[in-house]
Order: C-alpha cells, then structure tokens, then sequence
C-alpha cells in the first residue's frame, strides 16, 4: 500500500511539475512579445521609418486612423492611455499636429516624446491676402523633401537607441540602409526631373508639395494657396490655371489621395487632360494601409505619375 501511494504521489509530483513547465514557457513567451519596443506614431510617414528603423523588435501603432482630420484632430481617453503605455511616442511638430504638445506636455510616465520634425527648417504658406481661413502658418508636409524624410530618420532612431541601447547596432544598421534606399529614391526623382520635356506641374487641389517643389526647383501652378486653405478656388483662379495648361501644354492636374478630387477632376475635364494622384503620405486610405503600402512605395507611385506629367 506504501509503495502503491509512493508511486501515486510521485506521478502528481511529474504532472505538477510539467504543467509549472508549461505555464513557464508560456509566460516566458508573454514576457519576450512584451519586451518588444513600444511606439505610438501620430502619422504615417513616422509610423512606416519606425518600422524600418525596428523591424522585429518594435511593435508599432498608428494613432491617427485614415480619414481623420489631422490638424482637429481630439485624441480619446483611449489614445491617450495608448500612449502613457508606449515606450516611444512620435509626433510631427505643432505645424501639423497642434494638439500634439498638449498630448506629450501631459504623459505622466516615462515615455520618450520625440518631435520627428527636430532640425528641420519649416517652410510658410503663401496665403493670399484675401484669405483668412487657414489653419497654421508654416507647411507642415515636411516629408515630401526626401533630405528632410532622412532627418525624421535620425530622429527617431536616436530615440529608439535611447530606449533600447542593447540594440543600438541594430537600429543603426537598419536606418543606414533605409537611408540608402531613401537616397536612392531621391536620385531617381533628379534624374526623371532632370530629363522631362516640362518643369512645371500642376495642382488643383489643397497644396501640400512645397518642400517637394523645393527640393527639384520645380514651377507649379495651384488652385490653392496653401494645405489648409478654407474656400474653394475662385473663377479667375481656374481661368488662370487653365491658361497655363493651355500654353505650357501640361497633360495632368493633380489632386490628393483621400480628396475627391472635384476641382481637379473638372479642370482635366474642361482642358481634356488627365487628373492623377499625388499623395501627400501623411495619412494613407484603408485600401493604402491594408495593401502594405510603405513611404517609398507611395513616392514612387507619385514618380510613376510624375513622369506622365513631365514627359
């Protein structure tokens, strides 16, 4: 009877121990996804160089969801939580984000708040004196210049390694090789510009493209002063337009990815042209997000329909 309990209690004793193994291993396995790099990005543009930049070792969210307004944006008690429990938080500066300081000024635990748009030389919009209705004085799409997507790198992945020094080799590694691939993009835009029939291009909705026009000293014309502009262009605005797809001969009027495109739409209809998208990539349709576009993937599709503007 002794022998028969001895043997009784040690098969309880195994199948205690195997099932604390278990529970071990699984908690082990929480443990190691949770050790994951924490980071809440407000806009695409930051949120895609962060994956780049962490691969594997970061876990990723998007704040801002496709169709909001970025600029009235009012963040939930739930975004708000998000973020006091994120290891990282990056924003894109009070140009584009306004509500985002008063965001980073009120997270109560130590989170590292990263303005993505450090070191980086705002351009202002030129509103035109008859209109009031705008919502900042500076653009704020600073990453449509190529150099300046290179600086929110940095920025972010001087972040990351002070989060997470174990990895530092790591994150440098692969921002050094986005950075390439960032520079290689940029080359082939000189090189498309640099051969084109045409310098000039064509925008006929809100104008978020400053910094691009900057970089490859393009002309343009615009229904719209600025990003931000309230009213709808006038009659003499898209006379002139007009005019100027008349005698430059362009073939493409732009509008932006989440617009309609309506004023674009009737002016190519109007001078028998086409009417192409140019994403501005702050924030992306659910169809962009689902479909794992990326800020390189989208700046090409905006080369491929630069090129059909320029040739």
């Amino acid at each position: 009877m002794k022998k028969i309990l001895s043997i009784f209690i040690t098969f309880i004793i195994i199948i205690l121990t195997v099932i604390l193994l278990s529970l071990n291993t699984y908690k082990g396995k929480e443990v190691k996804s949770s050790s994951k790099v924490k980071v809440v990005a407000t806009l695409f543009p930051q949120y895609d160089f962060a994956r780049q930049i962490g691969k594997d070792k970061v876990e990723v969210s998007l704040l801002l969801k496709p169709g909001t307004e970025v600029h009235t944006y009012d963040p939930s008690p739930k975004d708000i939580i998000k973020i006091n429990e994120s290891d990282i938080f990056i924003y894109t500066g009070k140009y584009m984000e306004p509500w985002s300081e008063n965001i980073a000024s009120s997270i109560n635990r130590n989170v590292n708040i990263t303005d993505a748009s450090k070191n980086i030389d705002y351009i202002k919009e030129e509103h035109d004196q008859e209109e009031e209705e705008h919502d900042h004085e500076y653009d704020p799409h600073i990453w449509l210049n190529i150099s300046n997507a290179k600086i929110m790198v940095d920025n972010i992945l001087k972040a990351f390694i002070e989060v997470d020094p174990e990895n530092a080799s790591f994150y440098t590694e692969n921002a050094d090789k986005y950075k390439e691939n960032l520079d290689e993009l940029d080359k082939d835009f000189v090189d498309v510009i640099s051969n084109a029939k045409r310098n000039i291009i064509c925008f006929g909705d809100k104008f978020a493209y400053i910094y691009f026009i900057n970089r490859y000293n393009l002309d343009y014309v615009t229904a719209y002063d600025g990003c931000s502009a309230g009213s709808e262009p006038s009659v003499s605005t898209i006379l002139n337009i007009e005019k100027a797809i008349e005698k430059d001969n362009i073939p493409v009027i732009f509008y932006e990815s989440l617009s309609n495109g309506t004023v674009a739409k009737s002016i190519a209809n109007d001078m028998n042209i086409q009417a192409l998208v140019f994403s501005s990539i702050h924030t992306l349709t659910n169809e962009e997000l689902e479909s794992g576009e990326t800020y390189i993937s989208l700046m090409r599709k905006n080369l491929d329909n630069l090129k059909i503007a320029l040739y």
